[in-house]
């Protein structure tokens, strides 16, 4: 992707489809483009990590090296080839390059949503408890798209958490509120999110939700194993207990 990009950069500059009078110096800088742009990423580890489940951490290590391998190209070839090489080339060059890149690391996730849309519907679901475990489960949700499951919003007992946003989804109503919540928003399964909520609540829950059909999970992390339970199986985290 990077000789592609560079490559792709001298065609932009020379207005044609072949690089003309610019083959010499492409071919001349290439393999220390490569080197330049390609060292930040084993250094920042980026090949190691898995762009299956990226968050907004793994996209700015993504950028810091982007941007490092850029300068460390560019600064030199500035000082020696500042006759030759134009900053446009470069500027080019680095958008094209980040571009490219990002298509390719977020591609996995893409991917796996339009394979998993082709197979089967998702469940609509309730998230019992806008709290810390709620975050946990709700990204668990985004993250793991072969779980087939689709967050709507969360329901809260506090109702001063009504009507507010929680991660981005909105708090619903309460508990007391759940059949017509179901009803409303045509949710298949209910998750409790949270130890703290009692178990008295929960059988409460599982009565009220019997005759509809909507299934109730509970989800949490295993102590030691970092693990979520889901029913009788398991669904592979990524949030380690702090």
């Amino acid at each position: 992707m990077a000789a592609a990009a560079y490559y792709g950069a001298f065609l932009l500059k020379a207005d044609r489809f072949d690089l003309g009078p610019f083959k010499e110096l492409f071919l001349g800088t290439l393999f220390a483009l490569l080197a330049a742009k390609l060292l930040p990423f084993y250094v920042l580890g980026i090949y190691r990590r898995s762009w299956r489940h990226s968050n907004i951490a793994d996209m700015i290590g993504l950028g810091k090296a982007l941007l490092a391998g850029s300068l460390l190209f560019a600064l030199p070839a500035t000082v020696v080839l500042s006759a030759s090489l134009s900053a446009s080339v470069m500027v080019i060059d680095f958008l094209l390059f980040s571009f490219l890149t990002a298509v390719t690391r977020t591609s996995f996730r893409w991917l796996e949503y339009v394979k998993f849309k082709g197979e089967e519907r998702e469940r609509r679901v309730l998230i019992y408890g806008a709290g810390r475990g709620g975050g946990l489960t709700l990204r668990e949700c985004l993250q793991n798209r072969q779980l087939g499951l689709k967050p709507v919003g969360f329901v809260d007992d506090d109702p001063g958490k009504f009507g507010k946003n929680f991660n981005g989804y909105p708090v619903l109503g309460t508990g007391e509120e759940i059949l017509a919540l179901v009803a409303a928003h045509g949710i298949d399964t209910v998750l409790i999110s949270s130890p703290e909520i009692p178990p008295g609540r929960v059988a409460w829950l599982q009565e009220v939700l019997e005759a509809t059909g909507v299934e109730l999970q509970r989800c949490r992390i295993r102590a030691g194993g970092g693990e979520w339970a889901r029913g009788q199986g398991r669904w592979g985290a990524r949030e380690q207990r702090s």
